[in-house]
């Protein structure tokens, strides 16, 4: 490994984003995602080490750079220790339909490749909503992805986030939360991203009398809206 090479080599990755999306959507090992979110981050001596280390396990070249090749293999790896289908412990990329807890698209068709990222992230974005709002119940899905057809037949908004894989709706299962529920909801949302466990987005917690539940998604400001 020639450390300088792969030193400025993941410093680039990183700044175009690269580096940061395998660690908020869970890809990276303990050892790397340690030393990324040390002094010097991707960019890093401990990084470069710990990117070899990884590519050892995986099997492929050791040369310290994060690149597509470790990238597809650390995304393997990292699924390989959920049960199948299965994003994240909770989320899975099976259709979603009423008591279920698949995040793909209501009419069944996949989530197309280029949004494979985003797909990942909301799940692990829902995963916090699940432990931190909910207080750990078990989550109903809502609405996950939306195929441009499917959210066009539901009547989705033109410019949905769902179509784009970056939002969830979310409730309780078996629960029917009261609106002083809904509005903690909000309370902890805000809360969770203030303190940053959370991305700013959008959120609103939808009182209906027949299913309440919570919206969030990841546009990057904050939004909020009423019914």
């Amino acid at each position: 490994m020639n450390l300088a090479d792969a030193k400025a080599y993941n410093a680039k990755q990183d700044s175009n984003g690269h580096v940061y999306n395998l660690l908020v959507c869970g890809f990276m090992p303990p050892a790397m995602a340690a030393a990324y979110l040390g002094p010097g981050g991707a960019g890093s001596d401990a990084f470069a080490e710990a990117t070899v280390q990884a590519q050892v396990l995986c099997g492929i070249v050791a040369d310290g750079q994060l690149g597509p090749t470790t990238a597809d293999s650390l995304h393997k790896a990292a699924l390989k220790t959920l049960p199948p289908s299965h994003v994240t412990p909770h989320f899975t990329d099976k259709k979603w339909k009423q008591h279920s807890n698949g995040m793909g698209s209501g009419d069944g068709k996949p989530v197309p490749p280029e949004l494979l990222v985003n797909f990942r992230r909301n799940c692990r974005n829902a995963e916090v909503v699940v432990k931190d709002i909910f207080g750990g119940a078990a989550p109903d899905v809502v609405s996950g992805h939306r195929s441009p057809e499917f959210n066009k037949k539901c009547g989705g908004e033109a410019n949905s986030l769902h179509m784009q894989a970056m939002a969830s709706d979310l409730r309780i299962l078996g629960h029917v939360a009261s609106q002083a529920e809904c509005d903690e909801w909000m309370a902890r949302y805000d809360a969770l991203v203030k303190c940053g466990k959370l991305p700013v987005g959008g959120a609103h917690g939808y009182k209906t009398k027949k299913d309440p539940f919570l919206h969030t998604d990841g546009r990057g400001y904050k939004a909020r809206w009423k019914d």
